[in-house]
């Protein structure tokens, strides 16, 4: 686990902090757009390894936007 990988790592983060600050939520193909592609060419897939992205994938998941037409009766 190199300094540079971890550096890389917590700018995603904070990136991802601050878009999910802004729009309150993420789809998953913004992930692999810019500004996030400005760290690696591959997006989450580059910055971090694979268990690693597995996990973000399913706490991301809890903020992408769902269509809420209300309450089901």
């Amino acid at each position: 686990y190199s300094m540079r990988q971890a550096i890389e790592e917590g700018f995603f983060l904070d990136l991802l902090q601050n878009h999910l600050g802004k729009y309150g939520s993420i789809e998953v193909g913004d992930l692999y757009e810019p500004p996030f592609t400005l760290i690696h060419s591959d997006g989450l897939d580059g910055v971090f390894d694979e268990p690693l992205v597995e996990e973000l994938l399913t706490v991301i998941g809890s903020f992408t936007h769902k269509d809420n037409t209300g309450p089901a009766n």
